[in-house]
This record gives C-alpha cells, sequence and structure tokens, in this order.
C-alpha cells in the first residue's frame, strides 16, 4: 500500500538510480577534470587510453579510485600474511601498479611500433585529404578515420571524435595522439592537428615539411635497429630464469626437494620471490626501451 502510495505521486524507483548514475558520473568526470592539472596523472591517462580499447577520459577518476581501494586491500592481506607491512607494501604495490602499468606500457609500446611503421602513409593520406577538403580538418580526419584499417584507424578515429568537443577535451585528445604515436614526430603531428581543428590555422605546410622530416629520419633509423636488439636480448632473461632456478632448487640442488615449501611456505621465502619477480619486470621494461632507437 505504502509503495503504491509513493508511485501514485510520480515516485519512479528507476528514474531515481538513473538519476543517482548521472551525479555520480558527474562527480566522476569532475575529479578526472581536476586530476589532470598534475602531469604523472596526465599520463598515466594517456597510457591508459593508448593501451585499452574501450577506455575514456571520463572513466579515469574512477579507475583510479578502484586501483586505489585494490592496493589498500591487498596491503592488509600481504601484510598479514608475510608478517611484514614493508613486504606487504612491496607485493600490493606490485601486483596492484607494477603489473598493470608494465602489462599497459608493452601493449602501447606494441601497438606504437606499428603506428610508427605507418605514420608517414597516414600523415601523406591526412594531407591529401586536407587539401581536397578545402583545409578542413574536421573532414579530412573523417576521411583519414574511414580509409585506414588496423591500429591506425582506430587512433585517428578516436582523435576526430575528441575534435568536436571542448578545447579541454581537444588538447588532452592532442595529447594522447601524440603519446601513441611517441617520440617528438608525434607531438609535432599532433600539434599540427590541433592547430588546424581549434584555432583554425591553415598547416598545409606544416604538414608537407612533416612528411619530408620523417622520411629522412627513417633513412637513418634502418642501420640503428639492429644493434638495439642485441643489447635488448639481455633484458629478457631475468624473469624466465627467475623460474627455471626455482625449478633447478626443487629437482636437484634442495636435499628431499623442499625448496617449493620454504620458498612459498614463509615470509622469507615470500618476499624474495616478490622481489625477484619485481627485478625482472625492471629488465623486461629496460629491454623493452632500448629495443629501437628512439625516433625523434
Amino acid at each position: 500500500m505504502c509503495s503504491f502510495t509513493i508511485m501514485s505521486l510520480g515516485f519512479s524507483p528507476k528514474k531515481t538510480r538513473e538519476r543517482f548514475r548521472v551525479m555520480r558520473d558527474l562527480k566522476y568526470q569532475s575529479y578526472s577534470s581536476q586530476w589532470m592539472k598534475y602531469d604523472f596523472l596526465r599520463r598515466y591517462n594517456h597510457l591508459l587510453s593508448a593501451s585499452l580499447k574501450s577506455y575514456r577520459y571520463e572513466y579515469f577518476a574512477k579507475f583510479v579510485i578502484v586501483q586505489l581501494l585494490i592496493f589498500l586491500g591487498l596491503l592488509i592481506f600481504g601484510s598479514f600474511f608475510m608478517q611484514s607491512i614493508w613486504y606487504g607494501l612491496i607485493t600490493s604495490l606490485t601486483f596492484v601498479y607494477v603489473f598493470p602499468i608494465t602489462f599497459f606500457y608493452m601493449k602501447h609500446k606494441q601497438v606504437q611500433g606499428l603506428l610508427q611503421n605507418e605514420v608517414i602513409d597516414s600523415v601523406i593520406t591526412l594531407l591529401q585529404s586536407y587539401q581536397r577538403n578545402q583545409h578542413n580538418m574536421l573532414y579530412a580526419l573523417k576521411d583519414v578515420s574511414d580509409s585506414l584499417e588496423g591500429k591506425t584507424k582506430a587512433v585517428y578515429s578516436k582523435l576526430f571524435a575528441r575534435m568536436h568537443d571542448r578545447d579541454e577535451i581537444k588538447i588532452l585528445a592532442s595529447e594522447t595522439f601524440a603519446f601513441q604515436l611517441g617520440s617528438l614526430r608525434g607531438k609535432n603531428i599532433s600539434t599540427t592537428i590541433l592547430k588546424a581543428c581549434k584555432d583554425g590555422l591553415i598547416v598545409e605546410t606544416l604538414l608537407q615539411d612533416l612528411i619530408v622530416d620523417m622520411t629522412e629520419q627513417n633513412k637513418v633509423l634502418r642501420d640503428a635497429e639492429s644493434e638495439a636488439r642485441e643489447a635488448a636480448i639481455l633484458g629478457y632473461a631475468p624473469l624466465p630464469l627467475t623460474f627455471l632456478f626455482l625449478y633447478l632448487n626443487e629437482a636437484f640442488l634442495i636435499p628431499g626437494g623442499n625448496s617449493l615449501k620454504y620458498q612459498f611456505g614463509t615470509p622469507q621465502g615470500i618476499q624474495s620471490f616478490v622481489i625477484s619477480i619485481i627485478f625482472g619486470i625492471v629488465g623486461l621494461g629496460l629491454a623493452i626501451l632500448v629495443k629501437k632507437p628512439k625516433k625523434q
């Protein structure tokens, strides 16, 4: 009877839930906008956008808050389990931040390599479309998004979608675009596109100069890539060697086969394993960094 009376007065649980959802989303958007003032959070947003297909700028605050809550939960659990707050801190940082950020970064660098191989062709296509559409960069971006394929198409499509938004989002989108392409050439391309979309400048000459510069740079970089690959091999070794040594200890070195029991059944063993994994991740990250010469 009571619920019928409330409904008759115009109260709708569905509309109320929707209203709360909208208010919550607006709050997260406000947080995201405020946090973008900090450079390290801004770069983290670029990394998430570059590595997660369904990620949107509005999700940033929610993502960071959920990640922080998981970190605190693991910190409490890890400190109790390993009987040390410091190793609990190391464990929670590793699984909540180091592992995910390393994965995001590796995925980003993999995609970035594909984008850099196609960047000259994409800018040539952009210039041709820009000339064809009477120097309208928005129409040019749409044409390029429709004509390209794969990861390059996705990057240009996301940039085109954000170029219809307010100036703050346009700047953020151009920074993410530059981050995805990497190096100084990515920044130059994104800055040129932003000038055309935000300020309405004619950038035909700038695009032509970019194409000439990138063509010359690629000739120099071809010889350097093979040398960098040799140095990168050393960085891949620590992670697989960690598990290899665990197997060798268990199978041949420790009498009675008690090494794994000690390694994963005592606080000291878990602490040493966590530190080994962290050093392995650092080595892997350095290997990725030196694998290819940095494009300017």
